[in-house]
């Protein structure tokens, strides 16, 4: 099968600095800084090495409540990368703007079913509000005056009105919900490692742990990006509708997990998860396995 990502394009919007801001309840929010640029970037063409990243910090912060000490870990991932667009990646459409309510299926943030859409924006807007105007029981986005929005609008119109407002200076997301989706991912990998290692195997209680971690995967699920067919080159071919770095780092995750070929390990010595060249590489690097051994070696003496 070819790739299936071959047509896929993930445009989104990172800016040139973030800051922290604490909403009134003692909320801890990421977002742009102020007088910061943005630009527009092709995720795809770094998808790769970005889900390495997003797991490489989960990894940081596997059993670790979020507190000061993490907060340089995040925010250098939101600098290179930017925001996660956890907007448009929770509810059941990137198209919430269209209608009055927004319908969430389960997740690990918010516990309502349904949220009036005002209220839903609350969460992603709790400093300053977007500028919107209904027309209808549909809402309008002003943004007359600022010309590099204006462009990025035009840009971006085939997009829902959501994924604009997720590239909004206003827009913000919450620190422990950017937090506990990067230990999520990594999860994902550390259970799989159990079942590839056999050094995890071997040890007590082995079955009780494989039965319980087979329940944790499975509990894994989320909301799937949508996709269309469109001609190239009088072809049909699939592009998917990827409105959020979240839901593209979700999906490319789960892909990578399941190769077989070239799956996601642990390196034994350092911890760091890489991408295997084959299924029983176990180090990152020539260098880690060369220290592994000379450990193990002055171990044994």
């Amino acid at each position: 099968m070819r790739n299936p990502f071959e047509k896929a394009k993930t445009w989104w919007v990172r800016y040139s600095d973030y800051q922290w801001r604490t909403a009134e309840d003692g909320t801890l929010y990421i977002t742009p800084a102020p007088g910061a640029t943005f630009t527009l970037y092709d995720a795809m063409e770094v998808m790769e090495q970005l889900v390495l990243d997003a797991l490489n910090v989960g990894r940081q912060l596997m059993g670790k409540a979020p507190n000061e000490q993490y907060k340089p870990i995040i925010m250098d991932f939101v600098r290179k990368y930017g925001l996660l667009g956890m907007m448009t990646a929770l509810p059941t459409t990137p198209k919430f703007m269209d209608y009055e309510m927004v319908y969430l299926p389960k997740n690990r943030f918010i516990k309502e079913e349904k949220l009036h859409t005002e209220a839903y924006l609350l969460h992603f807007f709790p400093f300053e509000k977007p500028h919107l105007k209904k027309a209808g029981t549909q809402y309008v986005w002003n943004i007359s005056g600022d010309k590099k929005l204006m462009a990025l609008a035009a840009t971006m119109s085939s997009d829902p009105l959501a994924v604009m407002l997720s590239f909004l200076p206003e827009y913000a997301e919450r620190f422990d919900w950017i937090v506990t989706q990067m230990k999520d991912w990594m999860f994902l990998v550390t259970t799989c490692e159990f079942f590839y290692d056999p050094d995890y195997q071997a040890m007590p209680q082995a079955e009780e742990q494989r039965t319980l971690l087979r329940q944790a995967m499975s509990a894994f699920s989320g909301n799937a990006p949508t996709y269309h067919i469109a001609l190239y080159n009088d072809a049909p071919a699939l592009v998917w509708d990827f409105h959020s770095l979240m839901l593209a780092i979700t999906l490319i995750f789960s892909f990578m997990l399941t190769n077989k070929d070239n799956p996601l390990h642990l390196c034994k010595n350092c911890g760091k998860v890489f991408m295997a060249e084959k299924p029983d590489m176990r180090f990152c690097s020539p260098l880690c396995k060369s220290q592994y051994q000379a450990r193990k070696k002055q171990n044994k003496e």
